[in-house]
Formats: C-alpha cells, structure tokens, sequence
C-alpha cells in the first residue's frame, strides 16, 4: 500500500461521508479482542522510530532519549487512553512499521487512518452487544456505517456471526442512518459478488441490507475498498427508490389498463387484427404493444408529479457521480437487462414458425423452406405452398429499437430483424438464408 493510495481512497470516502453527512464508523471484529499491552508498542517503536508519525499522542514523546526513560512515559500515556484508543493507535503502528502481520491484525489500523475525520470506533463482540443500545438508538444516533467481520471465533463465536449481527440490528433499529458492511477474509475480490448474493440467500438477508466487503482490498487496493464503501452507503437508498418507482408504475398500471379497456370497437379491430394482419404480427403482441404506450405515457406523468421520486433520484446522483477510482472494474449483471432491450426472445419469435408438412414443403439443394406456423400470418393461407418473403416476416415489433438475437442458422432466418434500415437489412439475411 502506498502512501498515495491511502490519501486517495481517504479523500474519496471523506467526499462520500460529506455528502452524505455520515458522522460515525463502527468496526465490530473479534481482532480487537487480542490482548494488548503498552509493551507490544514500545516493542514496534524500539525496532522503527518511525511509525510514530501521525500519531497525534506520540509527537511529544522523544524517542531518541534513553531507552530507559521514553518507554516509561510511553506506560503512562497509555494507561491515559481509553481501551478503543490503546486499540486503534497499536494498529496504526503495526501498520506504519510495516510489519509482516496477519491481514486480521492489519485492518484495525487501515480502517483507523481511512476514517480518520470521522468517529471511528472499533469495538469487540462483547463490547457491540453491552454498547449497541445506546449507539443504535434512532432517537440520537448519527448516520452511522457500522463494518461487521464475519467471523467470531476468536469470542466463542460462529463463521457466520456477522450475518447475524446485521440481522440484529436492522431488527433493534429502523433509523434511515444505519448502513452496514460485512467484512471477510473469506472470499477474494473475485469472489464479492457471488458471495454476497448466495449469503443474502442463505441467510435471508435482504440484499439492500449489506453489501460484501473483502479483506483483501485493505492489502494495497485501497481504492476498490472505497468503492465498496460507496456501494454499502448507496444500497438502502437505491432500494427505497426502486420501491418508489414500483408505486409508481401499479398506479400507470391501473391508469393504463383502464385506457386499454376504454377502446372502442372501430379502433381494436383495425389496431389490433386488420393492422397486425397486414404486418404479420400475432395479435396478442400488438395487444400488449398498445397497452404498452398507454403505460409509458401514464408513468411518465404520475413520476413528473412525485417529489419523493425526484428527491431520491437526485440524492443518489450527487453521491453516484463523485469521482471514485478503483483498480478493477466492479462485477454486475447489467448486461442481462441490456440483452433484453437489444434482442427478442428467440423461443417467442420461433413460435410462430414452423417446419412445413408434407403437403407444404419445397426442397432447394437440401433446404427447406421455414413458414409461419400461425396461419394468420400466412397471408396465402396455411396449405398454400408459397415461400414466406421479407414482408411477410416483418412484423409490428420491427418498429421497436432491437437488433436480433444470435442463434443456429435455422433459428435466425424466423428471428425479426431490426434496428437502422431494417427493410434494407432484412431482405440482405433473407437473401442470405433463402435460396
């Protein structure tokens, strides 16, 4: 980890905790619960002068007087200090000595100098349990990260106790404040993603109550720490805009559904049959087509009236667009919700197709010609032994903004084509696949 790092990932996690106004850092890891002594310091500082730099306590120690007279002034501030204290200001040594130390035993001090502005407290098991009253009482608690590890051992408890630490206390408190992480060492950077998922399952946490932390950023990959940072402090808040939004559309639902019911005779027979029959489209599609432009307008106009929504789409914007590096790139799965806005279900489009019968069916140098298997959409009837053309294929859905999906070549001659020149480029893959 170099010094540089650090000062960037601090800066980062201050203008994330300022925009946000988080006031207090909590560490609950049974890393605290080792015993510690003022000669474990004298210990470190005997071997490197140094990693007493930045220690506020420590400036006005002379450690180049007598090795027998600093360490006995070094006792007595420590006995001065409070248990959380004597705790962070070790960490912060061993990590500034530089020594080869366990990843446990480094997190306390890098967590300490990471938030170093704010209230950092790091406590033990039996501490959070005799302390967590007071500090997540909502009537005057702060907005508060609290960073579980997951495991207890070391205080007589489980792998898993974190998980239910975080149970614990969204149960015992429902102040808006209150975010938590879970910190592991058992799971990679790689692994963050998949391993938060499966423990929300397991576990039945709500994956908008946590999110997955490794240990492993702390060793030199302070940035990515930050960005998980930034994720653990957006997740509630995303949470409570997507069940805003939810509210939203069940109203545009009912508005659209009741405009949908509204259509006269005149209009659903034209739109719906002569319209999709033209087109070759199965009808239900256009159906549900319409309904979706009548739900599009109405969620468009009840979201411009709903200050919540407004207010919580900006706040998670200021705090979304600060600019936080990270080494690595984050994982997601965004690009299954892309896929469906590019590409039409191929079992959808290929359901109204068929191979033909015996009675239908031409051969040209061993293919065989694919018909629609709705004989709505066959516009020289079911039995006639004509080849489907471009037009026939085209349908209602090429108007929407997709490109078509990728498949075995008998799948993508049925599949429609869109977006640009769609005309243009699906008699060019007709072409191609018809002889």
């Amino acid at each position: 980890m170099t010094l540089t790092e650090l000062d960037t990932a601090t800066a980062a996690i201050n203008h994330l905790f300022d925009a946000l106004g988080i006031k207090r850092v909590i560490s609950v890891d049974d890393l605290y619960a080792d015993e510690h002594t003022p000669d474990d310091l004298i210990g470190i500082l005997t071997a490197t002068p140094a990693a007493a730099a930045g220690i506020t306590e420590l400036q006005d120690l002379d450690l180049t007087v007598d090795a027998d007279v600093w360490p006995d002034r070094l006792r007595a501030l420590w006995n001065n200090l409070s248990g959380d204290r004597q705790i962070t200001m070790l960490q912060q040594v061993r990590t500034a000595a530089g020594d080869d130390q366990e990843l446990d035993r480094m997190v306390g001090g890098i967590l300490a100098q990471l938030f170093t502005r704010y209230e950092f407290r790091p406590l033990t098991l039996a501490q959070w349990q005799a302390q967590k009253p007071g500090l997540l009482d909502a009537a005057t608690m702060p907005s508060t990260v609290v960073l579980f590890d997951q495991s207890f051992t070391k205080e007589g408890g489980t792998e898993t106790a974190g998980l239910g630490l975080i149970q614990d206390a969204y149960a015992m408190c429902q102040h808006h404040g209150l975010l938590c992480g879970l910190l592991s060492q058992n799971y990679t950077i790689d692994q963050e993603f998949e391993g938060w998922q499966q423990l929300s399952r397991d576990h039945h946490l709500e994956a908008h109550q946590f999110v997955l932390i490794a240990k492993e950023r702390l060793q030199g990959r302070l940035t990515g720490f930050a960005t998980q940072i930034k994720l653990t402090v957006l997740n509630h808040q995303c949470n409570d805009l997507k069940q805003e939004a939810v509210k939203v559309l069940a109203s545009a639902h009912q508005q659209a559904s009741e405009e949908l019911c509204a259509m006269n005779i005149y209009d659903f027979e034209h739109i719906v049959f002569r319209s999709s029959y033209r087109e070759g489209v199965w009808e239900p599609d256009t159906l549900f087509r319409v309904f979706g432009l009548y739900h599009r307008a109405a969620t468009r106009s009840i979201a411009r009236q709903n200050a919540n929504l407004a207010q919580q789409a900006a706040a998670i914007r200021k705090v979304s667009n600060l600019p936080i590096p990270s080494t690595t790139s984050l994982r997601h799965t965004s690009w299954k919700i892309q896929r469906l806005e590019l590409y039409d279900d191929q079992d959808h489009l290929n359901n109204h197709y068929c191979q033909p019968t015996s009675a239908t069916s031409t051969k040209n140098h061993g293919q065989q010609t694919i018909y629609p298997a709705c004989p709505t959409l066959r516009p020289h009837g079911p039995q006639r032994g004509i080849r489907a053309t471009p037009q026939h294929v085209r349908g209602n859905n090429c108007r929407s903004r997709r490109r078509t999906n990728q498949g075995p070549s008998s799948q993508r001659r049925t599949q429609v084509l869109r977006p640009g020149n769609r005309a243009q480029r699906l008699r060019a893959l007709w072409q191609k696949h018809t002889p």
